[in-house]
């Protein structure tokens, strides 16, 4: 009897330690999800539930692994082993686990994969051995149902498969990207003759010969991906004749930096193929000859955008009559010359140099869903510059230089259903202009200077779901409109935005009559005190968001926020709220409304004075006093004096440059007489700077290395810039002596933009503070383009560019050379 219970003690004893999850690992309830991770292991723990299926380990020490590392977990499906110190697999580390399915093994130091290293692995499909230090492709024997193959970013330079992958006969996608391979050879993949391979990738090796027979073995490939590699144009010619006869669907040649024009016949050995896509992306191609796509005629996507294309001839895409996507965005094409495709449904034509868009260029586009034009600059079209396009759905015009839409312009477009003509120079809507457009859902016209809208505006656009009208200046229109009639008809409509339009006072109770279905109205950065009691009882049910921050508004009432109830997400931040008697009713409202206040502990206080700076969740009827206290007050007024004087000596210390800016005017005013002038525009002339630079002093250096280099058309010092800018630097064009609130001024009178560096430092700085505000009252906000620098926190970023940051119209510099080509593009489409 002894002898049984202490047999079963220890299976108990056994079963506890198999089930229970590691002091330094988290378990799932079911035990099947074990993560181990960041722990600083050098060791796999050894108690770990005989139950697991998943297993991360990721983010520790672990520098070897052996068979008995995971010899109790014959349930393991899914092994994560990244960023690790690995350098060794040994013989039959995986013996147990035959039921393994994807195995990690990603940016560790693996160098030696012994034989039989995945013996008993049967089930293993995918193994990511990417970001190691392999010099050859691993011996994989045993793994039979290996679907998915991952060795790209080690140090592999001659491409060999052994012979054990002839037994890998599922073996689907490799991918030897960003290794050290110059060349291909026939030898290189003769041994996955009996495996799948469908997809296949050598991107960013240093390839320069591929000889003819290389990829016959690969008899179901269909995806090939060569992109940046050193292939001049003779060695791509002849490389491509190692893929001819194929049943090749998509070639990526994307990053050719060693080719400026492809030639006519430089894609002939690929004329017997069913090449579907074709990617040359991101290369310094400029020149593409009348017939080099000419026996590519099963082609249906072709990408050559962000290449150095300024001109196409008329019969480049001629004989591409399958041609379905046509991507030839960021290029520097002037004008529409080529005759495209007829079938194209999409066409991609943003970020050029177009300057017009001539009459009957797209007349062949039947077909034509999605043209895409924004970020050129565009100012002129002639009358009938979209016939043809009959079933357009979206017409991209945005970040052009507008100025005039002709009238019938849309006419011919009965079917579009996505305008977008924001960020332009538009001053007038002409009445009846999108008359035709009766399927017309979003409509985009922000950041334009329209300051009336038609009579037959919401006449015409009955279907209208989402219409963007910020950035104008419609307030003064808007005033007059007391019968609501800009958006009465727009009975669809879901989605308004009316930001930074200048609206004053008191919105009308029939500004929203008739839009039953309204869900986000957005009223950002206008002059709004408050709204009429009935202005949202239409949107009652439907509203899900409104936002009136940065406007004029004191304090609510129980009847202006009488519609204003239950889920809805209400913003109104940045609003100067009088936290006196008056605020009481807002201040309990704000306890108990379930309705979703944005940041709702930063709402500050703007007055009284006592209270002004304070949060405003820290007001409450306890700690105000609304008794009249005013011969109270006549007694204490000597005190009160001296109080105030605090107050003003501290106000004006925190506000000193805003006060030194107004003794600068007044000095201007007493000095007119004299012949000292600052900067200053001539009548009829350009501004005299591209580009009012603002910056912290600690980042000065940061802006002359990167923006002034760049950008900068002049000097500093003696070094040349290479720009095609002239930018306002303070550390060089400042003059010596002169008043620094004169010379910001003045600057910023003869400046057409302002871009403001953010980092740490400028938030913290008071005279970045008021030169960020003097730029925006000088220039508008839609004129000044933040560039933040890594690592800044949301609450480093100053509040009135919120709205910026909101709207994700800001750049974020990158040093990586990709990323840098398109913020280079993208600050000179904003100076431009």
């Amino acid at each position: 009897m002894k002898l049984l219970l202490i047999v079963f003690i220890c299976i108990m004893s056994i079963c506890i330690v198999n089930t229970t999850c590691p002091e330094s690992c988290q378990c799932n309830k079911e035990q099947t999800k074990v993560s181990c991770k960041r722990q600083s292991l050098t060791s796999v723990p050894k108690s770990l539930p005989t139950t697991t299926e998943v297993l991360s380990l990721e983010y520790n020490l672990l520098r070897e692994i052996t068979a008995e590392s995971f010899k109790n977990l014959v349930k393991l499906k899914e092994l994560v082993l990244t960023s690790n110190k690995i350098s060794v697999i040994r013989k039959n580390s995986f013996k147990y686990q035959s039921k393994l399915v994807s195995l990690y093994l990603i940016n560790n130091i693996i160098h030696t994969i012994e034989n039989g290293s995945f013996v008993g692995a049967i089930s293993l499909a995918s193994i990511y051995l990417n970001s190691n230090q392999l010099k050859d492709v691993p011996c994989l024997y045993g793994l039979i149902s290996l679907k998915h193959l991952l060795i790209n970013t080690n140090q592999i330079s001659e491409v060999f498969f052994p012979a054990e992958y002839r037994q890998i006969k599922n073996l689907t996608y490799i991918n030897l990207s960003n290794n050290k391979i110059n060349r291909l050879t026939v030898n290189s993949l003769m041994n996955l003759n009996e495996s799948n391979i469908k997809k296949i990738s050598f991107s960013r090796n240093q390839i320069t010969n591929i000889e003819p027979e290389t990829f016959r073995v690969l008899s179901n490939i269909n995806s090939l991906n060569l992109a940046e590699n050193p292939f001049t144009a003779d060695v791509l010619k002849n490389s491509l004749y190692a893929m001819r006869n194929f049943n090749l669907r998509s070639l990526d040649l994307s990053g050719l930096k060693k080719i400026n024009v492809l030639a006519d016949n430089i894609f002939e050995a690929l004329q017997n193929t069913s090449l579907q896509t074709l990617i040359l992306s991101h290369s310094n191609i400029s020149r593409v000859s009348s017939n080099t796509f000419k026996l590519l005629d099963s082609l249906e996507v072709l990408k050559l955008d962000f290449c150095q294309i300024a001109s196409l001839e008329e019969s480049t895409f001629t004989n591409l009559t399958h041609l379905r996507r046509l991507f030839l965005n960021g290029n520097y094409i002037s004008k529409l010359t080529a005759v495209f495709p007829s079938k194209l449904l999409y066409l991609y034509l943003n970020s050029n140099k177009i300057q017009k868009v001539p009459s009957k260029v797209f007349d062949e586009l039947f077909h034509l869903i999605e043209l895409h034009l924004q970020y050129n600059k565009i100012v002129q079209f002639d009358k009938d510059a979209f016939i043809g396009l009959e079933n357009l759905k979206t017409l991209k015009l945005q970040h052009n230089h507008i100025n005039v839409i002709p009238g019938g312009l849309f006419s011919t477009l009965a079917g579009l259903s996505d305008l977008q003509l924001g960020s332009n120079d538009i001053t007038t809507i002409p009445e009846e202009i999108f008359i035709r457009l009766k399927s017309l859902s979003f409509l985009d016209l922000s950041n334009n200077h329209i300051s009336k809208m038609p009579k037959s505006f919401s006449k015409e656009l009955t279907r209208i779901r989402k219409l963007y009208l910020d950035s104008n200046k419609l307030g003064k229109f808007l005033s007059t409109d007391k019968k609501g009639f800009l958006l009465s008809g727009l009975k669809n409509l879901e989605r308004i935005d009316l930001s930074y339009n200048e609206i004053q006072g008191h919105l009308s109770k029939k500004i929203f009559q008739n839009n039953k279905h309204l869900k986000y109205i957005y009223f950002r950065g206008n002059k709004i005190t408050g709204w009429e009691n009935n202005t949202f009882e239409v949107t009652n049910l439907t509203l899900m968001e409104l936002d009136v921050s940065n406007n004029f508004i004191i304090t609510f009432d129980s009847d202006s926020l009488k519609y204003i109830n239950r889920k809805k997400k209400f913003n109104i931040t940045l609003n100067p709220f009088a936290c006196d008697c008056n605020l009481r009713w807002f201040r309990d409202w704000l306890n108990t409304t379930t309705v979703d206040i944005v940041d709702k502990n930063d709402l500050m206080c703007n007055s009284p004075p006592d209270w002004q700076g304070k949060k405003l969740l820290d007001f409450s009827r306890s700690k105000i006093d609304c008794t009249d206290y005013t011969l109270y007050y006549i007694l204490a007024g000597g005190g009160g004096g001296f109080l105030l004087t605090v107050v003003i000596v501290i106000f004006a210390y925190t506000k000193r440059w805003y006060i030194k800016f107004k003794m600068f005017k007044l000095y201007q005013y007493v000095q007119k007489s004299g012949n000292e002038k600052e900067y200053e525009a001539i009548p009829g002339d350009d501004m005299y700077f591209d580009g009012y630079i603002s910056y912290s002093d600690k980042d000065s250096e940061w802006v002359e290395k990167y923006l002034m280099h760049t950008f900068d058309n002049g000097e500093n010092g003696e070094n040349k810039n290479n720009g095609n800018f002239k930018l306002c630097f303070r550390n060089r064009d400042f003059a010596y002596g002169k008043y620094i609130i004169g010379m910001i001024e003045s600057s910023l009178a003869v400046s057409k933009k302002m871009i403001v560096v953010l980092t740490p430092y400028y938030k913290k700085d008071k005279r970045c503070e008021f030169e960020l505000q003097l730029g925006i009252m000088k220039l508008n906000i839609r004129n000044v383009m933040p560039i933040v620098l890594k690592n800044l926190q949301p609450n480093q970023i100053p509040n009135s560019l919120k709205e910026i940051f909101e709207t994700n119209k800001f750049i974020e510099w990158d040093n990586n050379e990709y990323a840098t080509n398109f913020i280079k593009r993208k600050l000179e489409n904003f100076l431009n």
